[in-house]
């Protein structure tokens, strides 16, 4: 359905008329290693590759609830497969047991992950490794190669690692601006950020908004998607999304420009509840089924699965909550629309 499919909801005098809040997710988020961007591998352009599983996601949203794209710039704590070390497999379970390199001081980590066929049974196809991909060879005309961070996630395989946020940004075209090595986000996450410690990423994000409205004169309570009613067109919509996630995160690679965009959450706020009686913006941020490169935190906010955060625009300053879960979130909402 195209957006605004709803639109006429929004002119409704009943609904115009309600008390509303705002209330953020996670729809989707994408994690791109970025040196499979800046230093693709001999045998495959993984530049090219991301690019257009990129235009893609864009040409199916714009297709359908035409939604801007938030993109994170992020770091974790470097790994590579320990190359003098080869893949083996323990000699009664069959477990394959590989060696990691973890760090700026290459500390070893060893892991163990088991291939069962149809019938449970164990299988040990021939595994290759060099620093940054692993190759597992089922027979001899079907194999899969995997960047070492593609083979941890694929494989859900901890580390105890979380991911630190240095920049959250928009697009309306992911192919393009978060890719460039001219992005000053990149650029001064690169210069600030160990690059011997840490490995770098790109988080390409959708949310989704809904509108729980109540008007109590009438006895309704409305929960609909901005998207279909757009009552908040996509690219403002999109730029609330993005200063809520700045201010929550606070990186300190967007410290220089900290009080404009403080000013410009203010204007946004003051705006929704002046012109459209929304009354707060609430970001939940959490993977649906997630693994621990979705582990977001930054100097600002605790690294964790799950946060939960609000922010209003009261006597003219942003007043925000933050929230020990999804369930406290709810809760505070509720007892607002019961006040």
């Amino acid at each position: 359905m195209p957006r605004g499919y709803l639109g006429n909801l929004a002119s409704n005098p009943a609904y115009a008329g309600s008390t509303k809040d705002w209330y953020v997710t996670l729809l989707q988020s994408s994690c791109y290693w970025y040196d499979l961007i800046v230093n693709p591998p001999d045998f495959v352009d993984t530049k090219d590759g991301i690019s257009s599983q990129l235009e893609h996601l864009r040409a199916r949203v714009e297709q359908t609830l035409e939604k801007r794209f938030i993109y994170f710039f992020a770091s974790r704590t470097k790994v590579r497969f320990d190359t003098t070390r080869p893949p083996k497999y323990s000699f009664w379970k069959k477990w394959l047991v590989i060696t990691l390199l973890v760090g700026r001081d290459r500390k070893r980590h060893t892991i163990k992950i088991k291939f069962c066929g149809p019938d449970g049974r164990p299988l040990t196809p021939r595994v290759e490794v060099s620093e940054r991909f692993i190759r597992i060879a089922h027979s001899e005309n079907a194999s899969e190669t995997f960047s070492v961070h593609d083979f941890l996630q694929a494989f859900d395989i901890g580390m105890g690692i979380a991911t630190q946020v240095h920049y959250v940004g928009i697009t309306k075209d992911p192919a393009d601006r978060p890719l460039s090595r001219k992005h000053r986000g990149i650029t001064d996450t690169l210069y600030n950020v160990s690059n011997e410690e840490n490995d770098f990423f790109v988080f390409i994000n959708l949310f989704k908004v809904l509108s729980n409205a109540n008007n109590d004169a009438c006895g309704l309570h409305f929960v609909v998607a901005n998207s279909m009613i757009d009552e908040i067109p996509t690219k403002e919509e999109g730029l609330i999304v993005e200063s809520a996630l700045i201010a929550y995160f606070d990186c300190a690679s967007q410290h220089l420009n900290r009080e404009k965009e403080r000013a410009v959450l203010s204007n946004q706020l003051a705006s929704l509840a002046e012109d459209h009686k929304i009354q707060s913006v609430s970001v939940h941020l959490e993977m649906e089924s997630p693994n621990e490169y979705f582990v977001f935190g930054s100097d600002a906010a605790p690294a964790a699965l799950s946060h939960s955060f609000l922010y209003r625009h009261i006597n003219g300053n942003v007043e925000v909550e933050r929230f020990a879960s999804e369930d406290e979130l709810r809760d505070r909402l509720e007892k607002t629309h019961d006040a």
